[in-house]
């Protein structure tokens, strides 16, 4: 156990330190949550070590801190109170929901892990079709997308795949995003981003979207899913063969657990921004280098990006600098 701890400790510490060197120096109080999240993350793990204090108890506590602690990156209102509430719920129900199950499989033995193994996976598919259907349907608006296209546009992609999305209650921003394991997916703009830029800019940022169709991006992004639900169930399986207290036994899984998710979390931002690099390259080689600079060049003084520290950025944000990206495309 002390091994596996140490790592733990080691891992959430330098994840804490990170977070909150960026919201000191950067002043986000949003980094600075984060840190104080992984903290109570951590108190709570070592609580349950070294103490006897029932797990409800402490998953309570946790999660009402969680919630909370929101209050360090938004003001005093009353809107603010109730998303904290909320927030708290959520976390409480979520993590008794998946630490129980976690026990009924592997102590109590209630079924076997093979079917957890196989229902997971597929319990998590169908919530993500019907929550996407479900956004598409409630949120979001889909409306014909009048543009020129030009013949090497209609050679790669069929117009009648590119659309426009517009926001019915929430703010959608300047964005375009790419939905499909295959080249014969969906192209989407937000009407912000329609309306914001020139029409070769646009065409810019679909051969960009493109690019992540051509060279299966998605499929790698669900590779990682892959291997995450492969951690979580190899983790469970090693902490329960290993440790003979249940206590720690579940202590192990959620160390572990959480240990090698860190590393994939930081392992799914690296793919994605080097995704994002691919992308621009494959625009810049059809000859949209400029017109797709232009364009970020755009969004970025219209909706400016948060900044933070260069070792925050690498690790936990999904898409590359913008200055890094223009430079690139204009070499």
């Amino acid at each position: 156990m002390t091994p596996l701890l140490s790592a733990f400790l080691l891992v959430a510490g330098f994840r804490a330190i990170v977070e909150g060197q960026d919201g000191i120096r950067m002043g986000l109080r949003v980094s600075l949550r984060r840190a104080f999240l992984t903290c109570c993350f951590v108190a709570a793990v070592l609580l349950y070590h070294a103490t006897d204090w029932p797990l409800l108890t402490i998953l309570g506590g946790w999660a009402f801190i969680s919630g909370m602690s929101i209050f360090i990156s938004r003001p005093m209102r009353f809107k603010t109170l109730r998303d904290a509430m909320t927030a708290s719920v959520a976390r409480l129900a979520m993590a008794i929901l998946v630490l129980h199950v976690v026990i009924g499989v592997y102590i109590e033995g209630v079924v076997h892990p093979a079917w957890l193994m196989a229902a997971v996976p597929v319990i998590f598919t169908l919530i993500y079709i019907a929550s996407i259907k479900w956004v598409f349907g409630r949120w979001l608006e889909k409306v014909p997308i009048e543009m020129p296209y030009d013949q090497d546009l209609r050679h790669r992609f069929q117009p009648e795949r590119i659309g426009m999305v517009r926001s019915k209650v929430i703010y959608l921003p300047m964005n375009a995003l790419f939905m499909g394991l295959f080249s014969t997916g969906r192209v989407w703009l937000s009407d912000r981003i329609v309306a914001g830029l020139r029409s070769i800019e646009l065409k810019a940022i679909i051969h960009h979207e493109l690019g992540h169709a051509t060279a299966r991006h998605l499929r790698l992004r669900l590779g990682l899913l892959v291997v995450v639900y492969a951690t979580l169930f190899g983790s469970a399986w090693f902490a329960f063969s290993t440790f003979a207290s249940p206590r720690d036994a579940l202590v192990g899984f959620i160390a572990l657990t959480w240990t090698l998710m860190a590393g994939l979390e930081a392992l799914a931002y690296d793919v994605a921004q080097r995704q994002e690099f691919k992308a621009d390259a494959f625009a810049k080689a059809v000859g949209y280098g400029d017109a797709l600079a232009d364009a970020i060049e755009a969004i970025r003084r219209r909706e400016p990006e948060r900044k933070h520290t260069a070792l925050y950025h690498r690790l936990f944000v999904s898409h590359p600098r913008h200055e890094e990206r223009i430079k690139r495309l204009r070499l």
